[in-house]
């Protein structure tokens, strides 16, 4: 009798394990990966630093319960025919312009040399949202945020060999760049910016997706915990670096494309790593406002979780 005794709380650490465990998860790296950094030994969760892989998973055949992508991707391929519908959003903008330190002014004007990053995709339309066209002229395109960093850490464009003013990039690889060139500094937050140009609308980034196949009482459980971490890392990052203590420096970065200390320094920075969580169904006003700004038509209710 004893011995079963003693081998039923085993049976029911082992059963919850297993319930997580069912559930298989794919998230880009970056800033939505560390809302899951809680399951850095979970062998069912993954990040993937290409978008398109990730939107690629969406699909019938898909054996991927919840998939984490910016909300933009994740909708249009729901409007193709992935089987998944939104859930939650778990980033709310990240982007900033910061100052290499190289106008003499310190102010943006037109003729200055900006780089931006993603050409027309999220930072383009969201850069020309919120000033229109007037800087076209200064403006240079990188291939993404890495590229813009190097721009912002040297002062000018490796591949226009172009002296840069400023560039629009975003966290955490902000705080790194801006650590390597003591010259360069904050110019726009663009979430700010975003709020004051749409009447107090806010931008939305990254949002997870649930299959329609999946187990509802498995992924509303799941859906419960992951909020509940997000908030307690808001509310204190160190819980992050705790999670990660005596971790392998070079696999954290593999999975969560960054040093989780620099998620942490970001969350630290007045929260400049947007993370949080929104259920979708009643965010679905702020999830229409910035769609907008790709011309698409309003979310049909249908496709809320």
């Amino acid at each position: 009798m004893k011995k079963i005794l003693l081998l039923i709380p085993a049976l029911l650490l082992s059963g919850c394990n297993s319930r997580k465990a069912e559930l298989k998860i794919v998230c880009p790296t970056g800033a939505p990966a560390i809302a899951f950094y809680k399951e850095f030994h979970n062998s069912n969760f993954e990040t993937n630093g290409v978008p398109s892989n990730i939107i690629a998973m969406m699909s019938e055949t898909s054996d991927k319960d919840l998939v984490v992508i910016d909300t933009l991707g994740g909708i249009q391929a729901i409007n193709k025919g992935a089987p998944y519908k939104i859930a939650a959003s778990l980033t709310f903008g990240n982007f900033f312009i910061a100052s290499t330190g190289n106008d003499a002014n310190g102010q943006m004007d037109v003729g200055d040399k900006i780089v931006l990053f993603g050409q027309n995709q999220t930072p383009d339309k969201l850069f020309h949202y919120i000033y229109g066209n007037q800087y076209d002229e200064g403006i240079e395109y990188v291939g993404n945020v890495q590229d813009a960093a190097k721009c912002l850490i040297s002062g000018k464009n490796a591949v226009t060999t172009h002296s840069i003013d400023y560039v629009f990039v975003a966290q955490p690889v902000l705080l790194n760049a801006l650590a390597k060139n003591t010259k360069a500094a904050k110019y726009a937050n663009i979430q700010d910016l975003y709020k004051e140009k749409s009447e107090g609308k806010e931008l939305i980034q990254a949002s997870i997706f649930v299959k329609n196949t999946s187990s509802k009482k498995n992924v509303d459980k799941y859906l419960t915990q992951l909020e509940k971490g997000i908030e307690e890392a808001v509310k204190n990052p160190d819980v992050i670096t705790e999670t990660f203590k005596g971790e392998e420096a070079e696999q954290l970065v593999s999975t969560y494309g960054a040093d989780p200390s620099n998620f942490v320094k970001a969350i630290q920075d007045n929260n400049s790593l947007g993370l949080g969580y929104k259920k979708a169904s009643s965010n679905k006003e702020n999830i229409d406002a910035f769609l907008s700004l790709f011309s698409i038509e309003k979310t049909d209710e249908k496709i809320y979780y």
